[in-house]
């Protein structure tokens, strides 16, 4: 087996040459594309007083699918749901009009990548107005 950890993305091409002892040779070449990979940072605060800065909740992720989100309260009531990928929490108590109060908040976000493996992800919100 060979392994080689490349430190940057880009197209890499890999060439084998592989000689005999009676001098017979043989050369073989294949380039392997380096994407990527997903990166995401979630957020531990938001102000959703409708100012237009930071009012919703939401991973902020790259090269993924999508993700869904689950928002509890700190009794464990479930406050907010979205099985739909990339949907944001603005704060509101099960997409009512009721915003909920200044307080911690604990969420579950599952990260979808494109070939189907997810990644699970719990910790707190902190809600300021």
């Amino acid at each position: 087996d060979f392994k080689h950890t490349y430190l940057d993305t880009g197209v890499y091409c890999i060439t084998l040459v592989s000689t005999l002892s009676l001098g017979c040779s043989d050369t073989i070449t294949h380039c392997i594309v380096v994407e990527e990979g997903p990166r995401f940072y979630i957020p531990n605060s938001f102000t959703p007083n409708g100012d237009g800065l930071n009012d919703v909740f939401y991973p902020v992720v790259t090269g993924i699918k999508g993700y869904s989100m689950l928002v509890f309260n700190r009794w464990g009531d479930q406050i907010y749901s979205s099985d739909k990928d990339n949907d944001v929490w603005n704060g509101k108590i099960k997409n009512t009009d009721i915003l909920a109060k200044q307080d911690v908040y604990l969420y579950k976000i599952i990260i979808k990548e494109y070939e189907g493996e997810e990644h699970e992800f719990i910790g707190h919100i902190n809600m300021l107005k």
